[in-house]
């Protein structure tokens, strides 16, 4: 039977009795549905590859390969299908996806003769066949190219799939008054911020044109350079070489408003123009993205000659209106190796106190100070030099407190040797106000529960390190086993701080009891 249905049979016996069979019903499950996907041309050049994607089902089994993955990456031509199983055990065989991998072709370059030719020579420079030929220097694009300069000549060659490939490149020297050359470690057109080591030939000295006397120079602008070498007899000059640095793109951030908002709102935030964006958070692409939520924003431009560079961070905090705002317009300057100045914004009307959170990257080590009265929005902290620093700000209006504003970096120097006296170790945070006498400094390497400050008066915080994001039980219990705070956190991965307000409890001893699936713990806390 193929057909689906219930079945049954009449029997008839040679006496002419007869019976009816019991029904036999018949099920036909459906095949799956067997299709492969590309997620991009599946002819393309050697080295390439394409991603291929059955459709869905409970499992795989590719040909060639016998890979049992829902997406097969291919890098090699041939034809590919994948039998794909559904649920009820049923089996189908796509149709097959011929991929096309086409080769390089061969790049090389031969010279007509030696390549150390006399001054006023020449030498032809062929390149293996192809369709098309681009060399270096000079653009041209014949397949042959008679040169009579000194350099380091390279051809593409495209062949007739169109793959290319760059022939190793062959160097011409000038012989005769002088046989100085200058060998490149690398390209000699690169962008700003890299660089080039020009080695001379082996000779006894050396006088560069930019004045140097070793073999070797490390160039990082743009020029023309040339080297006399001495060998005991007549020196020699060599041909000129070329370097061009690249400038890099301008990279700023500019927002089409406040970069602190009430929840609900949003910013636009626009990068200069270039050629390419990327934005982080979120690796998006185009030149304006719109922010909603709390976070350090930045994007790496790309200019049209291929060099990057990366913006300044652009802090945005949103906050919750009607109560107490998140200062904004955060500022850093006068970074040196062992302190850096802070400032920020006030968003608040009436007395606001402030607090400032520094994390040294570096040594994995938080400082959080005490309220900064209202009248000041900067200070100067203290920091340790060749360290990567991060810092937040938040605000406190009476017993409110907004979140943290997004954070800016900064990197602290080497210290000194010039001026060594600059280099004298400030404290994590300079005590400009009574109020910081609860500074703390917190070691996030330690994988216990801290807490700060500890004993507390008004408020103290737990700052703990969880292994998933996960809800935890915080609890403050007498030495009874009274529970007089019972809260709820959800904490995330990696380090959380929480702050638990202490005002109305009596001077005393307690308990602090944090609970979640990664973690049990108690710890002393003294309220006085």
């Amino acid at each position: 039977m193929s057909t689906a249905g219930t079945y049954n049979v009449r029997v008839t016996g040679s006496n002419g009795c007869t019976k009816v069979s019991s029904n036999a019903t018949v099920i036909v499950n459906s095949l799956p549905t067997s299709t492969i996907t590309a997620g991009g041309a599946t002819t393309f050049c050697q080295g390439g590859s394409v991603n291929l994607t059955a459709s869905s089902g409970s499992s795989y089994l590719w040909s060639p390969g016998n890979q049992t993955t829902q997406t097969l990456n291919v890098s090699a031509s041939g034809s590919y299908t994948v039998r794909v199983t559904n649920s009820n055990g049923c089996t189908k065989v796509s149709s097959a996806t011929s991929v096309t991998v086409n080769a390089l072709p061969t790049a090389t370059i031969t010279p007509s003769g030696s390549l150390s030719i006399p001054a006023g020579g020449n030498v032809t420079l062929t390149s293996s066949t192809g369709t098309s030929y681009l060399w270096s220097p000079g653009n041209q694009t014949t397949k042959s190219i008679t040169v009579g300069t000194a350099g380091s000549y390279t051809v593409r060659v495209t062949n007739s799939s169109g793959c290319t490939k760059v022939s190793s490149p062959a160097v011409v020297t000038i012989v005769g008054a002088g046989t100085a050359t200058i060998t490149p470690s690398g390209p000699t057109t690169f962008c700003q911020g890299g660089s080039v080591s020009l080695t001379a030939n082996t000779g006894t000295s050396y006088l560069w044109s930019n004045g140097a006397t070793t073999k070797t120079i490390t160039v990082s602008s743009s020029g023309s350079y040339t080297v006399t070498v001495y060998n005991g007899a007549t020196p020699s000059v060599s041909p000129a070489t070329s370097v061009t640095v690249l400038s890099q793109p301008t990279a700023t951030i500019s927002a089409s408003g406040p970069t602190t908002f009430c929840s609900g709102g949003s910013v636009t935030l626009t990068a200069s123009t270039n050629s390419n964006y990327l934005w982080s958070p979120g690796n998006q692409t185009s030149q304006s993205i719109t922010a909603t939520a709390s976070g350090s924003y930045n994007v790496v431009v790309t200019g049209s000659n291929g060099c990057t560079k990366a913006a300044s961070a652009v802090p945005v905090t949103v906050t919750t209106c009607g109560g107490c705002t998140a200062p904004y317009g955060l500022v850093t300057t006068n970074v040196n190796s062992n302190s850096a100045t802070v400032s920020w914004t006030n968003p608040n009307s009436g007395q606001t106190q402030f607090q400032v959170k520094l994390k040294n990257m570096t040594t994995n080590y938080l400082y959080i100070t005490g309220k900064v009265p209202s009248t000041t929005t900067t200070i100067t902290v203290g920091a340790a030099s060749s360290s990567n620093y991060r810092w937040w700000v938040r605000s406190w209006c009476g017993t409110a407190k907004s979140g943290y504003a997004g954070y800016l970096t900064f990197n602290t120097p080497s210290p000194r040797t010039d001026e060594p006296e600059l280099n004298e170790e400030l404290t994590p945070l300079v005590e400009l106000f009574d109020e910081f006498a609860d500074e703390v400094m917190i070691d996030l390497d330690k994988d216990e529960m801290q807490i700060y400050p500890n004993p507390a008066s008004e408020a103290t915080s737990i700052t703990f390190k969880s292994e998933i994001a996960d809800n935890y039980d915080v609890q403050v219990l007498d030495l009874n086993g009274r529970v007089l705070i019972n809260e709820k956190i959800n904490a995330g991965e990696g380090y959380n701080i929480y702050e638990i307000n202490t005002s109305h409890l009596a001077k005393g001893i307690y308990m602090i009891h944090l609970r979640g699936a990664s973690r049990n713990e108690v710890k002393r806390l003294a309220v006085q």
